[in-house]
């Protein structure tokens, strides 16, 4: 059976589609949960779930037997978590640090994790500025302009892509390294998000 995360290979051409925010006025960027079920993308003839960046909210997604794209990443971080019974991926829509959205989004999150220990069961960053460097452009990437995507897949596990845009085709993207985040699968230790 094909994986999507096989199409993700470094060096290969993907396209992903339209990939922009789902919109929130600013007024209501208060941290609240946003579900965003029943979006997807095909690709190369996979079908997987989309969740979209949406700044100020904790966009979520019901994990069920396709995995979740999410993006693009600029620092958010990427979960999965348990809500009575259901398993969720989520993609916590920080904006600017210390603004009232990202302050708004990491409280609503501190709420869940206090009122319901034990419920988060992965958690990492794709796009870190202090783990991941500028990656080498080519003459058809959109130079200076890297995309971050973050993949759960069916069975839990957590994947980094970073890719660059396409000049003839936004849409589509260089896939320039793919990583695996093993520290995501040790649910037992402490939370790294604060």
């Amino acid at each position: 059976m094909a994986r999507l995360i096989d199409e993700f290979k470094v060096g290969r051409i993907v396209t992903i589609g339209d990939t922009a925010e789902h919109f929130i006025p600013l007024g209501e960027r208060d941290g609240g949960f946003l579900p965003v079920q029943g979006r997807t993308k095909t690709i190369n003839g996979i079908t997987c779930s989309w969740l979209p960046y949406a700044p100020g909210k904790i966009a979520w997604e019901e994990l069920t037997g396709r995995d979740v794209l999410s993006g693009k990443f600029s620092g958010c971080w990427m979960v999965v978590y348990n809500w009575y019974g259901m398993t969720r991926v989520a993609h916590i829509g920080t904006t600017e640090p210390a603004s009232a959205a990202t302050v708004n989004v990491h409280k609503e999150w501190d709420n869940l994790r206090r009122d319901h220990p034990g419920c988060v069961l992965r958690a990492f960053k794709p796009y870190s500025p202090n783990r991941d460097p500028l990656p080498a452009a080519t003459n058809k990437d959109i130079a200076g302009r890297p995309a971050w995507f973050g993949l759960v897949t069916a069975q839990r596990e957590c994947y980094s892509i970073t890719t660059y845009p396409q000049q003839n085709n936004p849409n589509t993207y260089r896939i320039v390294d793919r990583r695996v985040h093993r520290e995501a699968l040790n649910p037992a230790g402490p939370h790294p998000m604060t």
